[in-house]
């Protein structure tokens, strides 16, 4: 919303990147550095952090030809696609490569650990992205679509190696800490007796379930 809010009042920032972007206590985000601001959608100085949006590339070799102006709201918004990619939670983090956008895209939806990756969310990262400046949405309207996704139950990870969602529960203890890959390590490890992690109690039987609470009774 900070950016929509920029915007409204016709600054752009110019400069947006992580090291940008603070947090309080509450987690409420906050835009930082205005030294590149500029009260004026379109622009004609040459600035931000790699990599830039393609217009901002065209219009820096096309300096010895005259003025070149770009639209500083739509380069702002190309910077916080940037920033979704690098937010967004990968197996392991690499430089977007721009050039390859298709097949990046493919890529995150393959790499998909849990529920926590939204289809929507992966699709206005790269709308985001468009390397036509008119084609990429407004601040306002992502403000629009990000608070229309509901809120998700917050997803737990696996206790043991801290990447996966959880998705074993151990019988008779109840435990829900697992997942599937660590579970059959940790079951072919320990051959028989196999313990629960948590409790030391002895796994006889394990289950899955839609319950994301660590500890459930079922119903008799």
């Amino acid at each position: 919303t900070s950016l929509a809010k920029l915007h409204h009042l016709e600054i752009v920032h110019r400069d947006i990147k992580s090291s940008n972007i603070m947090l309080d206590d509450n987690e409420q985000c906050y835009i930082i550095d205005f030294g590149t601001a500029k009260s004026t959608f379109y622009n004609k100085t040459i600035l931000g952090t790699v990599p830039l949006p393609p217009e901002i590339v065209a219009a820096y070799s096309q300096q010895h030809t005259g003025f070149v102006t770009y639209d500083g709201a739509a380069a702002d918004i190309y910077s916080f696609g940037l920033l979704l990619y690098e937010m967004l939670p990968k197996s392991s983090y690499q430089q977007l490569d721009i050039n390859a956008l298709p097949n990046t895209k493919q890529l995150l939806l393959a790499q998909a650990q849990s529920k926590a990756y939204l289809q929507v969310y992966i699709d206005q990262i790269f709308a985001c992205l468009d390397p036509i400046p008119t084609k990429r949405p407004r601040a306002n309207y992502l403000v629009a679509i990000f608070q229309s996704i509901p809120p998700t139950i917050e997803i737990k990870l696996c206790m043991s190696c801290e990447e996966r969602e959880r998705t074993v529960r151990f019988l008779p203890c109840q435990h829900k800490v697992m997942c599937e890959q660590c579970w059959q390590q940790w079951r072919t490890l320990n051959n028989t007796n196999v313990e629960c992690i948590v409790c030391k109690k002895i796994v006889t039987i394990h289950t899955q379930d839609n319950c994301d609470a660590t500890f459930f009774v079922q119903p008799k």
